[in-house]
């Protein structure tokens, strides 16, 4: 028993199989009589022919239809970004000019608008992180300064000129004092 909605290419099955037995029966049925009309044989192929041409036509075209869909999917997916990018060029060329930006369906970037209440409560936050990590304004950073204590520093003197020793044999060991220079304290952060 055939079911109640069959699919398209069940259907299409199914007419095919009428031509082949219309087709191979054809000397013993020559004609019916189908809706109050006698049909030939010839006539009724025919007619089952053109509507499984029609339902090839129409999975042609779905087909093409799919893979148009997806080309233009992928078009627009890989043209986002450029798309973004003329619209943004366009409003900084043309960012004073609103009759100039219709022309483009673009309208001129919207300044945000803090409210009091938002710069209120932004100075508070501010404050209260400084607070807490104890940072200083350039003005009290310079008012800070170290106090070195401990280091007496004294300035080098040129070192004695140094013989020549002859090729081969070892330099002798000269003493010299050196002092190390002084180093700065480093500044509190």
């Amino acid at each position: 028993m055939p079911s109640p909605n069959p699919t398209r290419i069940t259907q299409q099955a199914a007419d095919q199989k009428l031509v082949d037995g219309l087709t191979k029966h054809a000397a013993i049925i020559a004609s019916l009589y189908v809706g109050g009309t006698s049909l030939t044989n010839a006539v009724l192929v025919s007619k089952l022919q053109a509507l499984i041409a029609a339902v090839n036509t129409t999975n042609t075209a779905r087909a093409a239809l799919h893979a148009a869909v997806l080309a233009e999917q992928q078009l627009q997916a890989g043209s986002a970004q450029f798309v973004t990018d003329v619209r943004q060029t366009i409003l900084a060329m043309f960012s004073t000019q609103t009759d100039v930006l219709a022309d483009f369906g673009l309208a001129p970037r919207k300044k945000p608008v803090v409210s009091p209440q938002a710069k209120v409560a932004s100075a508070a936050k501010a404050a209260a992180t400084r607070k807490a990590r104890g940072t200083k304004s350039k003005k009290q950073l310079a008012e800070v300064s170290g106090d070195v204590t401990g280091i007496v520093v004294t300035p080098v003197t040129a070192t004695a000129a140094v013989p020549a020793t002859p090729a081969g044999s070892e330099p002798a060991a000269t003493a010299t004092a050196t002092t190390p220079a002084p180093t700065a304290a480093p500044k509190p952060s």
